[in-house]
Order: structure tokens, then C-alpha cells, then sequence
């Protein structure tokens, strides 16, 4: 057994449950999830605490110096985290931490109420994931919606082969792309347009927002692209 886990309790691994849902997320975000009594700096000392157990790991977005952290291999077991849970690549960390912390907000809103991420999506018998899944209901009519985060511009054949899937899907009523850049939401919705015709924007919904790297996510900022119009992100949720 590693001996820096006898400094570790069972109240402090409590406070890591949230990553079992959430995989990654940012201090405040934890606190905020299990409602911390204590200062902040309290809270970042009982992370440090944490990271020297080697229960979690850590790392900073280039972009905004934002602390996140997420369940190391050994943090994993002692919380019974399935195989799917552990696998944070250094190449996708960035990418998982925004989805979760989006998909957050998304469900702290009144249209949605449920909402599971990637890693959790195993058991539902879905030929593919999207990043998370969002169940709502908006006047009085309930729905399913695929979430994709765009970071960067994919390839023409992997969106046409993805937008594809979508459009002939019965179990998605809806798919959100966000994107941190209003250039590439551009294309996307040119291409789609071009290989799939306006009908596609009664499924698919596109919204760049320029605040997906900062600190201080806002859902309200940027505009989006919905049924052939553009839209803002109150207008729709």
C-alpha cells in the first residue's frame, strides 16, 4: 500500500465522488459539487494533499492557468471507478475538461435534467458516444440531445460520416456543435448545408462561443445557427 494513503480519509474521498460523473473538473467546480463548508484555500490544500497520495492528478489549461484535476489509476480503484473512467490522455484532457464543465452548465439550466458524459455512456447500447448525452423538456415536449465540442476543424468525411449517423438516428432528436472559433462554425454549417441540405438544421444546432477557453465560461455569449436562422443560446434553452 502506498503509505502517503494513510494520510487520506474517508471523508476526504468522499469529496472525489463528483469525478466519477464529471471525470474532470475545476476546483471551484468540485467545491461547488459537494458544497464545501471550509475557505477555498483550505480546499486546495486538502488537494495538494490529495495529489501527493497520488489519489488525483492535475493539470492547468494553457489558456485560461485554470486548475483541473481528475482521479489518478490508484484514486480510481479505491473509488471503484470502472476502466473507462481512468483513461485521461494527455492529448483529450483539455477537450474532456470543457465538455464537462459545459455539460455542467447545460444541466443547471431549466430545459435539461439529466445528463451523462462520454465514459458513462457504455451501457446504453449505442453504436457510438458523443461527448455527453442531455435529456430535457421544453413546453412540455421531451428530448434527447447528442453534445459534440469542437475544438478544432475534423476532416470533411469524419463530419459527413458523424452528421450522417446523426441525421438517420431515431434515438437523437437533436445534436449540439459548439466551437470556440465563429471561422470554423462557418464551415461546418457550409458543408452541412452543401452535403445534407437545410433540413439537417432541424436536427443539428451550431454555436460558437468565444468564452470556451477563458476562466469564466457564459453560455450566452457568441450565436448560434438553428433552422436556417441565427439564434442565441437564450432563444433556444
Amino acid at each position: 500500500m502506498n503509505s502517503k494513503l494513510l494520510n487520506v480519509n474517508s471523508i476526504h474521498l468522499q469529496f472525489l465522488s463528483p469525478l466519477l460523473k464529471w471525470r474532470i473538473l475545476g476546483l471551484k467546480e468540485l467545491r461547488e459539487e459537494i458544497n464545501y463548508p471550509s475557505h477555498p484555500t483550505v480546499f486546495e490544500k486538502l488537494i495538494r494533499r490529495l495529489e501527493r497520495a497520488q489519489v488525483i492528478n492535475s493539470f492547468r489549461d494553457p489558456w485560461s492557468n485554470q486548475k483541473f484535476i481528475f482521479l489518478s489509476d490508484a484514486g480510481g480503484r479505491i473509488l471503484g471507478a470502472g476502466e473507462s473512467h481512468l483513461k485521461v490522455t494527455e492529448e483529450t484532457m483539455l477537450h474532456d475538461a470543457k465538455v464537462a464543465q459545459f455539460t455542467r452548465l447545460l444541466i443547471n439550466r431549466e430545459t435539461f435534467y439529466e445528463a451523462k458524459l462520454e465514459h458513462d455512456l457504455s451501457g446504453n447500447n449505442l453504436t457510438w458516444q458523443p461527448d455527453s448525452i442531455l435529456w430535457g423538456k421544453k413546453k412540455g415536449k421531451r428530448f434527447t440531445m447528442a453534445f459534440e465540442l469542437e475544438l478544432t476543424r475534423k476532416s470533411k468525411s469524419r463530419i459527413r460520416e458523424k452528421i450522417r449517423k446523426y441525421l438517420t438516428s431515431t434515438y437523437y432528436d437533436y445534436v449540439l456543435y459548439l466551437f470556440c472559433s465563429e471561422n470554423v462554425m462557418r464551415s461546418y454549417q457550409s458543408f452541412i448545408l452543401e452535403e445534407f441540405g437545410d433540413e439537417a438544421f432541424k436536427k443539428v444546432l451550431l454555436f460558437w462561443n468565444p468564452s470556451i477557453l477563458s476562466r469564466n465560461l457564459d453560455l450566452t455569449q457568441g450565436v448560434g445557427f438553428f433552422k436556417s436562422q441565427e439564434v442565441s443560446f437564450n432563444d433556444i434553452f
